[in-house]
């Protein structure tokens, strides 16, 4: 809470703002889930944590083919998607020994809008299945998902494939850009004494 004063929208701030498409697209692909919204019963939202992939211009998720998320999607088809990457977590004690304001977090972070669809087509379906093997399991070790393949067309059939074709993108990268430069300097020499894995990143 030390780089925000009390009420302040964090997300107005425009020194945190990313909108290159390459750098979100980094972010959604270095990223294993995020968290789909929909539009629930009674107009309540529904967010639903999932596990995604990337091709192009669509994000893709598996589903089992019934369920609170497919009536949802019968109901409305806009949908947003949120990914956020965390990165080092700054202890207060880095800048004030006393003082617990300073206390941080560092993340990318990666908002998405646009229509969801039900993948039909068993082509579409196989390649975003297998995309998101390699993704979560890239070493391998298994069969890749093919649509004329006998091993997994029970499986294709089974299960629902959902679509999110994205048509905004907007980012929020929090990695210490706001600091003034000798703090900046500091905080970086605490990282890397520190050591932890995702600090050197950082």
């Amino acid at each position: 809470f030390a780089d925000t004063a009390i009420g302040q929208n964090y997300y107005s701030r425009k020194e945190l703002e990313a909108l290159d498409d390459c750098e979100l697209e980094r972010v959604l692909d270095a990223t294993d889930w995020g968290v789909l919204g929909l539009q629930g019963k009674a107009g309540r939202p529904l967010l639903v944590p999932l596990h995604f992939v990337r091709l192009g211009r669509s994000l893709y998720f598996h589903s089992a083919p019934a369920g609170e998320k497919i009536d949802a999607l019968r109901r409305g088809k806009a949908a947003s998607f949120v990914a956020v990457r965390p990165l080092a977590r700054v202890p207060s004690y880095f800048f004030d020994e006393a003082r617990a304001c300073g206390a941080t977090g560092f993340f990318e972070s990666v908002a998405v809008k646009g229509r969801a669809r039900f993948v039909t087509e068993f082509e579409e379906k196989a390649r975003a299945l297998q995309a998101l093997m390699v993704k979560l399991q890239p070493e391998g070790n298994h069969e890749p998902i093919r649509a004329g393949s006998p091993l997994y067309r029970a499986a294709l059939r089974g299960v629902a494939v959902i679509a999110l074709d994205i048509e905004t993108m907007t980012g929020k990268f929090k990695v210490g850009q706001n600091m003034p430069p000798a703090k900046r300097a500091r905080l970086r020499r605490r990282l890397l004494a520190r050591g932890r894995p995702l600090d050197r990143e950082t």
